[in-house]
């Protein structure tokens, strides 16, 4: 079975958590319900095992790598890294495996959140092609996909990024329709904490919850310090 070769480290474990927080202002749901081995495997459909000396393990090691996407309780975000990182270095089929490759990790995605299916990161990768090569033979070389896996979340939340500046100049996105969602799940959030997951200011926010309070959509209940808001009915 297929084993993970990297270490966690805080850098990685902030990244995600950024990423959670963009991904979560942008929700749309999920593509498709499919599991991730379902999607890998479309992928391979019509694809030619790579031949010659030395190849004859491949197709069980990509089997390994296809069962460990769904038995595996790592977060969706590092198993698409880490599927990008083996199928890099593994490059099972025959022609360039890299296209395949960035498509798998964005599919994937994509069966967490449709909004990763907008993301240009196969562009992103084109623009900084010759470092994408240093760091995933760095890793490879040190056996610690951690390595590639911290620098890839990088870069896939610089695409969460461009796609939320894109939307907001197309006037299809307004980050504060979110706001109420925000603070229903988490009703002790403060001004500070609501400006950052929103990435506005906490005097937007402040204004913007005035606006919702005056409204009659959402009251404070306690004291600023230990209170919480509640929400009274939708503004919709």
């Amino acid at each position: 079975m297929y084993q993970t070769p990297f270490r966690i480290k805080s850098e990685t474990i902030q990244l995600i958590s950024d990423i959670a927080e963009f991904q979560a202002v942008h929700r749309t749901g999920a593509c498709e319900d499919k599991t991730l081995s379902s999607v890998l495997k479309e992928n391979f459909v019509g694809l030619e095992y790579r031949r010659g000396y030395g190849t004859g393990r491949i197709p069980f090691l990509v089997q390994d790598l296809i069962q460990w996407v769904d038995k595996s309780k790592d977060h969706i975000l590092i198993k698409g890294c880490v599927v990008l990182y083996e199928l890099e270095n593994l490059s099972p089929f025959d022609g360039d495996c890299h296209p395949i490759a960035v498509k798998c990790l964005k599919d994937m995605l994509c069966t967490w959140n449709a909004v990763f299916s907008s993301i240009q990161i196969e562009d992103i990768i084109s623009d900084e092609i010759e470092r994408y090569r240093r760091i995933l033979a760095d890793a490879n070389e040190m056996g610690d996909s951690g390595i590639f896996i911290t620098y890839m979340l990088g870069l896939v939340l610089s695409s969460l990024k461009v796609v939320r500046i894109e939307r907001t100049k197309a006037g299809n996105f307004d980050p504060l329709n979110d706001l109420i969602n925000l603070i229903e799940n988490d009703p002790k959030s403060t001004y500070v904490e609501l400006a950052a997951k929103l990435s506005v200011s906490p005097a937007t926010i402040k204004r913007r919850i005035a606006e919702l309070k005056k409204t009659g959509v959402i009251k404070r209940v306690g004291s600023k310090k230990t209170g919480n808001w509640q929400i009274i009915r939708s503004n919709q």
